[in-house]
């Protein structure tokens, strides 16, 4: 995922938890595992998510991941298109 151009950091995202394993925290894990083994190569992780997805980031927060900005743009596949950044929740 090119969205975040920024050097040594990555991004995570287009996560799901299959509906029977929700409300077990595996997500938070997840990302606190992915992390942890991640930022022995890179300074920044970022995490993608909807923000009117409230699970996903009530999940995200639970594993220590902070809002940044808000990032528009049409998606198509793996590419977006017409990116704007927005450094504070609208």
């Amino acid at each position: 995922m090119k969205l975040i151009h920024e050097p040594n950091a990555m991004v995570i995202g287009d996560c799901a938890t299959k509906e029977a394993f929700r409300g077990l925290s595996i997500y938070p894990f997840m990302l606190q595992h992915v992390a942890r083994r991640m930022f022995e190569k890179v300074d920044k992780i970022y995490v993608l998510v909807s923000p009117t997805n409230k699970a996903s980031v009530k999940g995200i927060e639970k594993a220590g991941f902070y809002f940044v900005c808000i990032i528009y743009a049409i998606r198509f596949g793996p590419f977006y298109f017409r990116v704007r950044r927005v450094e504070e929740r609208e």
